[in-house]
């Protein structure tokens, strides 16, 4: 009878630590899942016919930014601890310190402010008289055509309402369309057209 309590405790401790590990495994995987399976967008900016163009002084293009229609930048989900379990295996396992808490997402000052790209482009975030933009500057005297790409992750949004639910679009807004959902087996196809207001250019005169 002894054995056999000894041996429904082995068991009963094993499946304690095994669920314990199995645990921490599943929300790794949830916690540390890639962008693309989050609520994420990839906002790219191109800009051709600068290429080989001379000027004089500073040049400025202004588009528009990942806001709400009301100007609301998006949020990032909020950083949290992890659990008992992942904190354990954690321990044992000697992670890295930036994994002793849940993943970290930038805000949408750290992923467009400030970013130096091909060509010598300086990004910056504007508040202009049509709201919020999205800027690139240089001062180099020859241009280069902007090719400008990012990711961000998102704490929410809903793709089949994002303009009454404050999901990230191009910001300024002018006219948002009538939106239609038709079903397509187990998804959806969404179509919305938004129009924004015009990109502004500014840029001193040609040196030439």
């Amino acid at each position: 009878m002894r054995k056999k309590n000894l041996l429904l405790l082995a068991i009963f401790i094993v499946l304690f630590v095994g669920s314990i590990f199995a645990h921490a495994i599943y929300m790794d995987a949830e916690d540390w899942r890639s962008p693309g399976r989050r609520y994420h967008c990839i906002y790219e900016v191109s800009v051709g016919g600068l290429s080989g163009r001379e000027v004089a002084g500073t040049t400025v293009i202004m588009v528009p930014i990942p806001a709400t229609k009301e100007g609301k930048f998006f949020t990032p989900p909020a950083q949290k601890d992890p659990y008992l379990s992942q904190r354990l295996m954690h321990e044992i396992l000697d992670w890295p310190e930036q994994h002793r808490k849940g993943p970290y997402f930038e805000n949408s000052t750290e992923v467009f402010d400030n970013k130096t790209i091909s060509g010598n482009w300086t990004t910056f975030i504007a508040e202009t008289d049509k709201g919020y933009m999205y800027g690139f500057r240089t001062n180099e005297t020859r241009l280069d055509d902007i090719s400008f790409s990012r990711e961000f992750v998102a704490d929410y949004f809903d793709i089949f309402d994002p303009i009454n639910n404050g999901s990230p679009v191009l910001y300024p807004v002018e006219n948002v369309s009538e939106i239609s959902v038709v079903p397509y087996g187990d998804y959806c196809h969404v179509h919305l057209i938004i129009s924004h207001n015009t990109l502004t250019f500014s840029h001193p005169h040609s040196s030439s």
